[in-house]
């Protein structure tokens, strides 16, 4: 299954030392972790990059498509936002997050 995310490329300099100070995250999911650790504190451009370098590892994981899509709301990146979001939705159609963020992104 290959998915296309229609949206421009989002380059995220890494800019926080526990970034480089990863070396046992080596799933997807060990990335999401990370990425949501660095939401919570609202530090968004952390938690794109780590929710992003679980996608190289393992595309196919709706909830990180879905979490980067939170990221790009939070940055007020509708298109992204809503791009991700419906990567998400196709990935896993019955997401209600990923909907109501493609919802939130389209309407903003």
């Amino acid at each position: 299954l290959i998915i296309r995310v229609e949206s421009p490329d989002y380059v995220v300099e890494p800019v926080h030392p526990l970034l480089y100070a990863a070396p046992n995250c080596d799933s997807a999911v060990e990335w999401k972790e990370r990425g949501n650790v660095f939401f919570r504190k609202e530090e968004t451009q952390e938690a794109l990059r780590c929710y992003s370098t679980g996608l190289e590892l393992s595309f196919g994981v709706a909830a990180l498509l879905c979490n980067r899509s939170a990221c790009f709301l939070h940055m007020r990146e509708w298109a992204s936002a809503y791009h991700n979001a419906l990567a998400a939705l196709r990935i896993a159609p019955r997401y209600s997050k990923a909907a109501f963020r493609a919802a939130t992104a389209m309407y903003s």
